[in-house]
């Protein structure tokens, strides 16, 4: 009896396996059959496509990056722009009397309302990003792109205008004119990094 028991158990517990792994395939496979839609590209047509765009800049007349080197990341993922803007080789004396610089980082995001993006000709971008809550202090990035090559993927040119020092917000509204550079190149740290710990 108990043998019979046991093989009526094993039966159901194979059935029950069975059906679980039948409802999984049938579940996955309507999942993987089900449409997705996507938002729109970042841009309006099938030439100009902007998903990383990383560049360096120099404060204007810096041209060793003695005062700063400025990296900016503009992205685009699944039609949502962002604008990050990394700081480094900001050299001062801190307060133990050591120069040395804290690296920082600031980002802008459409989601937010911080980012808009207009394609003013075929082979130009504008980026406009603000700097302050409700729309407040616009700066601009223009994005031109080799025209000979399509679809476009090779910048031209760069154009930064109306950006302010970040380090000095909120209290004080600093002009920072940026000029972008034009060939890759190498550059050592002008001071250590401050590394701050917890106390």
């Amino acid at each position: 009896m108990s043998h019979y028991l046991t093989n009526k158990y094993s039966l159901i517990t194979c059935l029950s396996i069975l059906l679980l792994v039948t409802c999984f395939q049938t579940s996955a496979k309507s999942v993987a059959n089900k449409k997705i839609d996507l938002p729109g590209k970042c841009s309006n047509n099938n030439k100009l496509l902007i998903f990383d765009t990383t560049f360096a800049a120099s404060q204007s007349g810096d041209n060793n990056f003695e005062k700063g080197i400025y990296i900016f990341t503009l992205s685009c993922r699944l039609g949502s722009w962002s604008l990050s803007l990394f700081s480094m080789n900001e050299c001062h004396v801190n307060e133990g009397g050591v120069k040395s610089f804290e690296p920082s980082l600031v980002g802008w995001y459409d989601l937010y309302g911080q980012v808009e993006a207009k394609q003013i000709d075929d082979n130009k971008f504008k980026i406009t990003v603000y700097q302050a809550e409700n729309k407040q202090l616009p700066a601009n990035i223009l994005l031109t792109f080799d025209q000979n090559i399509q679809p476009f993927k090779n910048l031209e040119s760069i154009e930064l205008s109306g950006f302010i020092d970040q380090n000095a917000l909120p209290d004080r509204v600093i002009p920072v004119d940026y000029l972008p550079l034009l060939h890759n190149r190498y550059k050592n740290p002008d001071c250590p990094i401050l590394l701050r710990g917890i106390d």
